[in-house]
């Protein structure tokens, strides 16, 4: 795995902290071994201001990784060979 893409999965999953070690460590196992997190940003699967209704968003592991990527792109540590990530998305999650 690339250093850029673990960078990214630690940023997506470090505001998880703040509610204990499980939560934390359930995002980064999430981002890392779900296949879906990672294959958006690498295809590009995301437009820029899109409009994304996340149905059983958990803990919001998307928006989560999202704002990481975006973050993580402007601060020039992007994965080698990716498209940039979308900007300006709105993100609505819904959960139970």
């Amino acid at each position: 795995m690339q250093p850029e893409v673990r960078a990214l999965l630690r940023t997506a999953a470090r505001p998880y902290l703040a509610a204990g070690l499980y939560p934390y460590f359930f995002a980064r196992g999430k981002l890392g071994y779900d296949p879906v997190y990672l294959s958006l940003l690498r295809r590009g699967g995301i437009a820029d201001g899109a409009r994304i209704l996340d149905l059983g968003c958990g803990q919001g592991l998307l928006a989560a990784v999202l704002i990481a990527a975006r973050r993580q792109y402007e601060a020039g540590a992007w994965p080698m060979g990716w498209p940039a990530p979308p900007s300006t998305t709105q993100l609505y999650g819904i959960e139970l």
